[in-house]
């Protein structure tokens, strides 16, 4: 992320983003933050030249220094609660998964630990736990949230498979999502390269396919073994994954505007 800030006679380039390492930022933050004076009731241009390797909504806002502490006290605090449970699921069912050698619990484990990784990268924590003038750090927090979002769609897709028991009712289809995961396994080598955003794109769509005929097939094994079987469980359990992912999938796409207060869906 470039930001232009104008000065008398020209600008102040300040180099932002995950790739700037965390010592050689402006702010030591995981967010991406300038200080900067603003004139009193004067108009003025600021130029942002932002490139990225997949997806992202950008969101500018101008703030007093307390208002930026205090909004970010609050999100770690939440975070704190999210990957504290997040944290627990993994110990807890994978103790579960190792007791019962189940591969239904061993993939829900394997999803909890990639939302982790996912969102240290996303939510630029990873950052702060890795050396700040590192190259290869830097490289390390960009795989943090690229190589979680496959892993947590491959993961979720074999969890998909084995609790219906697709070996078994689906045999077919089992091999597709089977073949899917693996894809999504495989994808995680080329996060830092070109073809990436490619990929990317291919996996949230073909993400959104696999849970629209997981509903489906859910919805038939609850109708075959009745309303009192845990398929209805399942079908409540990840139908509102289904809808929250398609809104984001839309908006992240341009279909859908990301506020109230823009004039098309593209102008963030």
């Amino acid at each position: 992320i470039e930001v232009y800030w104008p000065e008398k006679g020209g600008f102040h380039l300040y180099e932002l983003g995950d790739a700037v390492p965390f010592d050689l930022r402006p702010l030591r933050s995981r967010e991406h933050n300038v200080v900067v004076d603003l004139p009193t009731n004067a108009p003025m241009t600021v130029f942002i030249r932002a490139q990225t390797n997949g997806y992202h909504q950008f969101f500018i806002n101008i703030a007093s220094f307390e208002d930026i502490l205090e909004a970010g006290n609050k999100f770690d605090l939440l975070n704190g609660v999210y990957f504290g449970l997040l944290g627990m699921i993994v110990f807890i069912y994978l103790a579960f998964a190792m007791w019962l050698k189940d591969p239904a619990l061993y993939s829900y484990v394997l999803y909890a630990f990639s939302l982790i990784l996912f969102y240290l990268g996303n939510k630029g924590y990873g950052a702060l736990v890795l050396p700040g003038n590192n190259a290869i750090a830097v490289e390390i927090v960009d795989r943090l949230a690229t190589s979680g979002f496959c892993m947590s769609m491959g993961a979720l897709t074999l969890l998909w498979s084995y609790i219906l028991d697709m070996k078994k009712n689906f045999p077919i289809l089992n091999r597709i999502y089977k073949a899917f995961s693996v894809f999504c396994f495989l994808a995680i080598l080329t996060v830092l390269t070109p073809i990436y955003i490619y990929i990317v794109a291919n996996i949230v769509t073909l993400t959104v396919v696999n849970t629209g005929v997981f509903l489906i097939l859910a919805a038939m094994m609850m109708k075959r073994e009745g309303w009192r079987s845990l398929y209805t469980l399942y079908l409540l359990a990840f139908l509102p994954t289904f809808i929250g992912g398609g809104i984001v999938g839309l908006a992240l796409n341009g279909y859908l505007p990301a506020s109230l207060h823009v004039m098309n869906a593209f102008q963030y």
